[in-house]
């Protein structure tokens, strides 16, 4: 998941403050969720699904697909 959080905001060329913004949240708690130290919960995870334009399902997957990531 991690991965992707980080992939999905860079390829919008999105800063972590801009998202944090957008989320409310301070740019500390970004910057965990895309190190993998911290999940976001599902309305978040629904949130940031949509404002990088996947799916909520691409998210919560990593890379080989596993969703327990």
């Amino acid at each position: 998941m991690r991965t992707r959080l980080y992939l999905s905001r860079r390829k919008l060329e999105l800063s972590e403050q801009e998202v944090s913004d957008y989320r409310g949240v301070g740019q500390d708690e970004l910057s965990r969720w895309e190190k993998g130290l911290v999940k976001p919960s599902l309305p978040v995870l629904r949130q940031l699904a949509t404002l990088y334009h996947v799916t909520l399902e691409f998210l919560q997957e990593d890379q080989y697909g596993d969703t327990n990531s």
